[in-house]
């Protein structure tokens, strides 16, 4: 397995870890009910890793999808409510912007 799968594979998993905590769910879950919602879920989850352990550049905007793809995943399960291929393309652009936003603010670390 090449390093950088080993890693994104560890920081995903980290994901899963944050996002399963019941409560914790709760809460990100009920963000989900608006894309800026949904960016700010993926961000509180990114920010919980990033303080226990910085996440590599390469590996921030493929986190950020993963984040997000598990926080849909786990909705469905909850909620029963299926999210249309049309908004989930909107909210990663949108969590996409929000990342390259974020990470220019990291530049020179």
């Amino acid at each position: 397995m090449h390093p950088q799968n080993s890693l994104l594979t560890k920081y995903t998993l980290l994901i899963k870890h944050i996002l399963y905590e019941p409560k914790r769910m709760q809460a990100l879950i009920h963000m989900l009910g608006s894309p800026e919602g949904a960016v700010v879920a993926v961000h509180t989850i990114l920010g919980a890793i990033e303080q226990a352990k910085p996440i590599p550049v390469s590996l921030v905007h493929q986190l950020a999808f993963n984040a997000y793809v598990l926080l849909v995943d786990a909705a469905q399960r909850v909620t029963g409510k299926k999210a249309t291929p049309e908004l989930m393309h909107r909210v990663t652009g949108l969590i996409m912007h929000a990342t390259n936003q974020m990470l220019g603010g990291r530049k020179g670390r």
